[in-house]
């Protein structure tokens, strides 16, 4: 079936038709919903004539069932080639059927094929290695994932017109009968072999494997680059004919002319790479794509505007060298975070460590407890808007002018990165900053984005220094930018923030001096969700995608404000409309995670969790995501120790063992092994050295400190309580701006175990409680001031009379929502010793079904010992049995160990007659 321009497949319009082959037609078609240019490819139905090509694209005798699994197949390699998120892989962006014709719509890439190049003159030869490095790339990152290309060619390679390589068809187009471009004048079109049962692909550039039609792995693929390599630095093939039966000879056993006698400008470790990737058996090439790539790079050989590494490889926001193909070490955040449990209390920063420094989003141990809401604060980064604001059209990301700079590949960087941001990829985005202010240090937009960027996720000292770069470059800067310099000065230039200066500011420039900005639009609504202005925050967030419905991040700052008033619906559905319109993106998948987390949807954050693996392998999130439903659920902690493992092997090595240590010694925790648990704790301080947080090096103390109390040892935990306060003062704390340091400030937790060990009174207690709200209510913005009390009165009860107080103090601090497992647990104790049972009993409940157990294992077995004693008491006859299986969960985990909790519910199921 042909369309003519003007006709509709689906929400796309035909422009023109770009080209033809055995598995289809592609157009260049117009996004109705988005408002973008696509190329859109509408697979051939059955019966299509077709020219050109061995089979490639009969009739096929066996009619439509043959057409329906092309079909099929066409959909399921679209969707694997979709979870491909890498800068030198053309983007897949929707793959759909209308009027049972299957289509997929992709990015249109503005350019020449690498075809245009061969035999041609004017492209230095360093600049065409650089383009070999990035398609080298781009083939590594599909291998990761199981994808084998099995038809590269020049003519699936594009040059874009700034310069930044795209690979075509990976995975669904593989079978496409390659027919010349346009600018191929000086090439036949290569022969392509299609039917079923033959090889796939193309004949010239084929591995031996291929054309005997055995097993393929990503080694075809490095045969077919090594051939695409020769011909682009040689200007010709490394084969004698173009005929089909003497070509096949050639391929399987003639060896190319070796390369630098040929090409007399070549380096040695470029011929030597090429002559290993064309070795005859799959053995003597290398192993990897990425072992081209560092023998590629082995010396100063580079490429001027070589994309930067792809974040998505592990989400690493980070790389040593421009061409470091694997999981580099990185500059380590601070503060670092775990990675074990997805709760509400998490620390502001988390998500800046999980993004800034490994993958997406990290999930936390017990000891990091913070307000989701504070997660919400995305980068803060815009692209150029409109030179003008009297400009009639709102300004799209995509379509933004790049800021002049004197390096046309820091230029192109920089556009990487409003793509990155355009498809709210943090990671990547800031990987391409990196690199865009490294090829030009005084490259100010750079820097000024580099600035928001960590500002908003928290890494304030980071930030500053971008922001001061930014600003002694100022005079470079175009006025749009000096708008957003000011806001971000204005962030930081107290503590905590004066935030009706700032948001004076950000209305000014988004509303009144750039109102066509979509981005700087963004920027408000992200800074009103920074002040706790939740109220106002969705109608900014809605203006901006007015201005720009492309935009994935403003659907998350929604959800975000959903989230806040209690609509975790409408939350959980902006979630997922941003992964909609950006499937890959970490920061939006973790949001749905540690809702359904939250929620207690242990079952579907497994599926989620899963679903995250598959499409970022290499990230560590999914994994410790799952780890920590599977443990939710009660399976075998050795499959939540393996998977553990997998998520330590992709963190970077630079925050590892902070991670392993302490996330061991929750799982230890967990199993009832005391004794390594403390270990553990002891080796999770050490990991830290000298540039811990006070909120980092609080956790340690509290894991020591609960062990210690668990164990019947509490007069053993006054000393190490002690040494940590002495010392937090020297400690630096969390973003003012946040409520990291309420929430990793652990004083009263701290102070209850002085308590039982009767190294204080409960009135001393009650003093320092006072004092500690009293300075927070001073500091903290007001979105944080119901955490004043469940981190002041609920998590220092230790008696009746406590509970009772902290009880009848919570209308000062309304509205109070609790959703964690800790303070849920901390006030279902409370209920229970004031004597309010079916209080408790609902509030238990709530807190032991969340999702959170791995990283808060301390938490839920004392909510499940409580939990028991509350339905125990009511006297009928289904809550004792429901009081039984509460211990039984206690006595399953800790019932062998020397647990205070698990010796007094051993004693109470047994009066109560538990089975």
């Amino acid at each position: 079936m042909e369309f003519e321009k003007g006709e509709r497949v689906g929400r796309y319009v035909i422009d023109v038709l770009l080209g033809a082959g055995g598995m289809g037609r592609v157009y260049r078609a117009h996004d109705t919903l988005l408002g973008r240019r696509v190329a859109l490819k509408v697979l051939r139905r059955r019966g299509s004539a077709t020219a050109g090509g061995l089979a490639a694209g009969a009739a096929s005798p066996k009619g439509d069932g043959e057409d329906s699994e092309g079909a099929a197949r066409l959909m399921r390699e679209a969707r694997a080639a979709a979870a491909l998120d890498h800068p030198n892989v053309v983007s897949i962006f929707d793959v759909g059927t209308a009027d049972s014709t299957p289509y997929i719509a992709m990015e249109l890439v503005n350019g020449k094929s690498l075809r245009a190049y061969i035999g041609k003159g004017g492209v230095p030869i360093d600049e065409r290695v650089g383009w070999l490095v990035d398609v080298a790339r781009a083939l590594a990152a599909a291998h990761a994932r199981g994808l084998v290309h099995r038809d590269v060619k020049p003519e699936n390679v594009m040059i874009r017109d700034d310069g930044v390589v795209k690979v075509l068809d990976f995975g669904i187009a593989k079978r496409h009968a390659s027919q010349a471009t346009a600018d191929s004048d000086t090439e036949v079109a290569p022969l392509a072999i299609t039917a079923r049962g033959v090889a796939m692909g193309t004949p010239l550039y084929m591995a031996p494997e291929q054309l005997r039609q055995q097993p393929l792995d990503g080694r075809c693929d490095q045969f077919a680059w090594g051939v695409v390599a020769y011909e682009l630095l040689a200007g010709t093939l490394p084969w004698g004919s173009t005929d089909a039966l003497r070509l096949v000879s050639d391929i399987l056993s003639i060896e190319p002319a070796p390369l630098d006698e040929i090409v007399r400008d070549v380096p040695a470790n470029v011929a030597a790479t090429i002559r290993r990737a064309l070795s005859k058996d799959q053995s003597g090439r290398f192993a990897s794509m990425d072992e081209v790539v560092r023998a590629l790079t082995s010396t100063s050989v580079s490429s001027p505007v070589s994309s930067p590494v792809p974040a998505r490889r592990n989400e690493a926001l980070v790389e040593t060298s421009p061409f470091q193909p694997t999981l580099p070490a990185v500059p380590a955040p601070s503060p670092r975070a775990s990675t074990i449990t997805s709760q509400r209390r998490r620390l502001p920063w988390l998500l800046a460590a999980a993004l800034l420094a490994v993958v997406g989003v990290f999930v936390v141990p017990r000891a990091l407890r913070r307000d989701a809401r504070a997660t919400r604060a995305a980068p803060l980064v815009v692209a150029p808007p409109a030179a003008s604001s009297s400009s009639s059209s709102s300004t799209h990301l995509v379509d933004a002018p790049i800021p002049p700079s004197k390096s046309p590949e820091a230029m192109s960087a920089f556009a990487a990165a409003m793509r990155a941001m355009g498809e709210y990829n943090a990671s990547s985005m800031r990987d391409s900053l990196e690199r865009a202010k490294t090829l030009d240090p005084d490259y100010a937009s750079a820097h000024l984005r580099l600035a928001s960027l960590y500002l908003c996720f928290h890494q304030d000292q980071k930030g500053r220094e971008e922001l001061a770069e930014a600003a002694r470059l100022r005079t470079s800067l175009a006025p749009y930018e000096l708008a957003l310099l000011e806001v971000l000065q204005a962030l930081v230039e107290r503590s905590p923030p004066d935030f009706d200066k700032v948001l004076a500011l950000a209305r000014t420039a988004a509303e009144e001096r750039f109102p066509q900005s979509a981005e700087l639009a963004l920027v408000f609504a992200k800074m009103l969700l920074e002040a706790g202005r939740v109220g106002e925050v969705s109608a900014a967030a809605t203006r901006a995608l007015s201005l720009d419905p492309t935009m994935a991040e403003a659907w998350s700052v929604r959800g975000s404000a959903a989230d806040y008033v209690g609509d975790r619906e409408t939350a959980l559905a902006s979630f997922v409309e941003c992964l909609r319109l950006s499937p890959l993106s970490s920061t939006c998948a973790y949001y749905r995670m540690e809702l359904l987390d939250r929620q207690g949807r242990c079952a579907d954050l497994e599926d989620a969790a899963r679903a995250n693996i598959a499409t970022a392998p290499r990230s560590p999130t999914g994994y410790a995501m799952l780890a920590g439903a599977l443990a939710a659920e009660g399976r075998p902690l050795a499959a939540v120790e393996q998977l553990l493992e997998q998520h330590w092997e992709r963190v970077p090595p630079a925050v590892r063992e902070i991670d392993r240590t302490q996330e061991r010694a929750c799982l230890a925790i967990l199993r009832g092994d005391f004794a390594s648990a403390r270990a553990e704790a002891t080796r999770f301080e050490k990991a830290l050295g000298s540039e811990g947080s006070r909120g980092e090096y609080a956790q340690a103390t509290q894991l020591a400190v609960a062990v210690l109390v668990e164990t019947g040892r509490p007069k053993a935990a006054v000393p190490v309580v002690d040494a940590f306060l002495a010392r937090r003062d020297a400690y630096a704390p969390g973003p003012w701006r946040s409520s990291e340091p309420i929430l990793t400030d652990a004083m009263m937790t701290l102070l209850a175990a002085k308590r039982l060990a009767g190294a204080m009174t409960a009135a001393e207690s009650h003093a320092e409680r006072d004092a500690w709200i009293a300075k927070w209510k001073a500091r903290a913005p007001e979105l944080y001031a119901h955490s004043l009390w469940s981190y002041g009165y609920l998590a220092g009860v230790v008696d009746e009379a406590d509970a009772k107080e902290a009880l009848a103090a919570r209308a000062a601090f309304e509205p109070v929502t609790l959703e964690g497992m800790d303070e849920n647990g901390w006030l279902g104790h409370a209920l229970l010793l004031a004597g309010r049972t079916e209080e408790a009993i609902a509030t238990l409940r709530t807190a032991t079904r969340a999702c959170s157990v791995l990283g808060y294992p301390m938490e839920h077995l004392h909510a499940q010992a409580w939990l028991g004693e509350a339905l125990e008491s009511t006297g009928i006859e289904s809550d004792k049995k429901d009081a039984c299986a509460a211990y039984a969960v206690v006595l399953r985990r800790w019932g062998a160990s020397a647990s205070v909790t698990a010796s007094r519910v051993r004693k109470r199921a047994r009066a109560l007659g538990c089975g």
